[in-house]
Protein backbone atom coordinates (compact mmCIF):
# COMPACT_ATOMS: atom_id res chain seq x y z
CA UNK A 1 0.00 0.00 0.00
CA UNK A 2 2.87 2.43 0.77
CA UNK A 3 5.64 3.09 -1.73
CA UNK A 4 9.00 4.65 -0.90
CA UNK A 5 10.56 7.09 -3.35
CA UNK A 6 14.29 7.07 -2.56
CA UNK A 7 14.94 10.08 -4.83
CA UNK A 8 12.45 12.30 -2.97
CA UNK A 9 12.92 10.41 0.32
CA UNK A 10 9.21 10.13 0.91
CA UNK A 11 6.46 7.54 1.22
CA UNK A 12 3.32 7.75 -0.90
CA UNK A 13 0.08 5.83 -1.10
CA UNK A 14 -2.88 6.04 -3.40
CA UNK A 15 -6.53 5.46 -2.52
CA UNK A 16 -8.43 5.07 -5.77
CA UNK A 17 -12.02 4.88 -4.51
CA UNK A 18 -13.80 6.81 -1.76
CA UNK A 19 -17.43 6.03 -1.17
CA UNK A 20 -20.12 8.58 -0.41
CA UNK A 21 -20.23 9.38 3.28
CA UNK A 22 -16.82 7.77 3.86
CA UNK A 23 -15.01 9.28 6.84
CA UNK A 24 -11.60 10.87 6.49
CA UNK A 25 -10.46 10.19 10.01
CA UNK A 26 -7.09 8.43 9.85
CA UNK A 27 -4.73 7.58 12.67
CA UNK A 28 -0.99 7.87 12.13
CA UNK A 29 1.22 6.06 14.61
CA UNK A 30 4.86 7.01 14.38
CA UNK A 31 7.80 5.92 16.49
CA UNK A 32 10.72 8.34 16.49
CA UNK A 33 14.06 7.17 17.83
CA UNK A 34 16.04 9.11 20.41
CA UNK A 35 17.60 12.42 19.42
CA UNK A 36 21.02 12.95 21.00
CA UNK A 37 21.21 16.74 20.77
CA UNK A 38 18.97 19.39 22.29
CA UNK A 39 16.33 20.68 19.91
CA UNK A 40 16.34 24.42 19.39
CA UNK A 41 13.20 26.43 18.61
CA UNK A 42 13.96 26.57 14.88
CA UNK A 43 14.12 22.77 14.48
CA UNK A 44 11.29 21.61 16.76
CA UNK A 45 8.46 21.93 14.24
CA UNK A 46 8.40 19.38 11.43
CA UNK A 47 6.03 19.05 8.51
CA UNK A 48 5.30 15.36 8.87
CA UNK A 49 2.56 14.71 6.31
CA UNK A 50 1.43 16.36 3.10
CA UNK A 51 -1.88 15.09 1.78
CA UNK A 52 -3.25 15.83 -1.66
CA UNK A 53 -6.67 14.71 -2.81
CA UNK A 54 -7.82 14.93 -6.41
CA UNK A 55 -11.42 14.00 -7.01
CA UNK A 56 -13.22 13.70 -10.30
CA UNK A 57 -16.97 13.89 -9.88
CA UNK A 58 -19.53 11.86 -11.79
CA UNK A 59 -20.38 14.94 -13.83
CA UNK A 60 -16.69 15.45 -14.72
CA UNK A 61 -16.00 18.28 -12.30
CA UNK A 62 -12.56 18.32 -10.63
CA UNK A 63 -11.87 18.97 -6.94
CA UNK A 64 -8.40 19.40 -5.47
CA UNK A 65 -7.63 19.52 -1.75
CA UNK A 66 -4.29 19.85 0.04
CA UNK A 67 -3.57 19.60 3.75
CA UNK A 68 -0.39 19.46 5.84
CA UNK A 69 0.25 17.98 9.26
CA UNK A 70 2.92 19.66 11.35
CA UNK A 71 4.16 18.36 14.69
CA UNK A 72 6.24 20.02 17.37
CA UNK A 73 8.78 17.85 19.17
CA UNK A 74 9.98 18.72 22.65
CA UNK A 75 13.12 18.08 24.62
CA UNK A 76 12.68 15.53 27.46
CA UNK A 77 13.06 18.16 30.18
CA UNK A 78 10.43 20.51 28.70
CA UNK A 79 6.97 20.53 30.18
CA UNK A 80 3.77 20.85 28.23
CA UNK A 81 0.20 21.35 29.27
CA UNK A 82 -1.53 18.00 28.74
CA UNK A 83 -3.83 17.98 25.75
CA UNK A 84 -7.47 17.04 26.06
CA UNK A 85 -8.17 13.80 24.23
CA UNK A 86 -10.40 14.16 21.20
CA UNK A 87 -13.13 11.51 21.36
CA UNK A 88 -13.36 11.02 17.57
CA UNK A 89 -9.59 10.58 17.24
CA UNK A 90 -9.50 8.12 20.14
CA UNK A 91 -12.31 6.07 18.61
CA UNK A 92 -10.50 5.93 15.26
CA UNK A 93 -7.21 5.00 16.95
CA UNK A 94 -8.82 2.07 18.75
CA UNK A 95 -10.68 1.06 15.56
CA UNK A 96 -7.33 0.77 13.78
CA UNK A 97 -5.75 -1.15 16.68
CA UNK A 98 -8.69 -3.59 16.77
CA UNK A 99 -8.38 -4.12 13.01
CA UNK A 100 -4.66 -4.87 13.35
CA UNK A 101 -5.31 -7.33 16.18
CA UNK A 102 -8.03 -9.12 14.22
CA UNK A 103 -5.70 -9.33 11.21
CA UNK A 104 -2.94 -10.87 13.34
CA UNK A 105 -5.41 -13.33 14.87
CA UNK A 106 -6.64 -14.28 11.39
CA UNK A 107 -3.06 -15.02 10.28
CA UNK A 108 -2.58 -17.25 13.31
CA UNK A 109 -5.87 -19.04 12.63
CA UNK A 110 -4.94 -19.54 8.97
CA UNK A 111 -1.68 -21.12 10.14
CA UNK A 112 -3.67 -23.56 12.30
CA UNK A 113 -2.72 -21.86 15.58
CA UNK A 114 -6.29 -21.51 16.81
CA UNK A 115 -5.47 -21.31 20.52
CA UNK A 116 -2.97 -18.47 19.96
CA UNK A 117 -5.49 -16.69 17.70
CA UNK A 118 -8.17 -16.89 20.37
CA UNK A 119 -5.74 -15.54 22.99
CA UNK A 120 -4.79 -12.69 20.66
CA UNK A 121 -8.37 -11.50 20.55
Amino acid sequence: MWHYNSYKKQFTTRITHLYTGYGREYVLELEIGPIKKKLEDYNKTIELVKAECKIKGINGSQYNFKKNLKITMLNPQEEVKEAVEDKVTAVQYFRVKVGETIGEAQKLADAGKHKEAKEKI
